[in-house]
């Protein structure tokens, strides 16, 4: 079965001896894509091997039976070869904004989740992935929905290479409550005794 990147695979290669029913020991190696090899001891006939850090696409694994007491050596090559495809990990980036009172610029952003290994924003994406909502400043209270900006989930080619973006939307409130101010105009030097009209703003 195939994994995504930044797992671990874990393959078993088993011994089996041509005749009798002692499993064998002694030690196997298994080489990966015919360049670094990993080595393992045989526990009743089987060598489990955890092969980190593979990067994405198509690995070919070969295991070597070194051979032991009463048991010659045997290899996978090539028949008995392993194929194991790495799929790229998926990266899921929710936009939220803050709750605010009716009159206040919206303050939005973006989560990410699910970097492997030492991957980073700076590494994965051409910008910074943030976000962003249709509320308005002048929008009425209620809820409202805030989303990812498209243009920030841009991939570099190692992002691409490796991930996937799954964005996922989030929801906000725009309360009501927004402090208010009356402010009268200046007013004017009058006769005791008589009216004015006062004007506020």
């Amino acid at each position: 079965n195939p994994i995504a990147y930044g797992q671990s695979a874990s393959i078993t290669a088993t011994v089996t001896p041509a005749s009798g029913t002692t499993p064998p020991t002694g030690t196997v190696n298994l080489t990966i894509d015919g360049a670094s090899t990993l080595s393992a001891s045989l526990t009743n006939g089987a060598a489990t091997f955890v092969v980190p850090g593979l990067s994405t696409g198509a690995h070919l694994f070969s295991a070597t039976y070194i051979g032991a007491t009463a048991f010659g050596p045997s290899s996978t090559a090539p028949a008995g070869n392993l194929s194991l495809n790495v799929t790229r990990a998926v990266l899921t980036v929710t936009a939220s904004c803050s709750n605010r009172v009716y009159g206040q610029v919206n303050t939005c952003s973006a989560n990410v989740v699910g970097y492997q290994y030492t991957d980073s924003a700076a590494i994965v994406f051409s910008g910074t992935p943030t976000g962003t909502t249709t509320a308005a400043r002048n929008s009425p209270a209620g809820s409202y929905t805030a989303t990812p900006v498209p243009s920030s989930l841009t991939l570099t080619s190692s992002g691409a290479t490796n991930y996937t973006v799954s964005s996922v939307n989030s929801s906000f409130t725009i309360s009501g409550g927004a402090a208010q101010s009356i402010i009268f105009f200046p007013l004017p030097n009058f006769t005791h005794g008589a009216s004015y009209q006062l004007t506020a703003r």
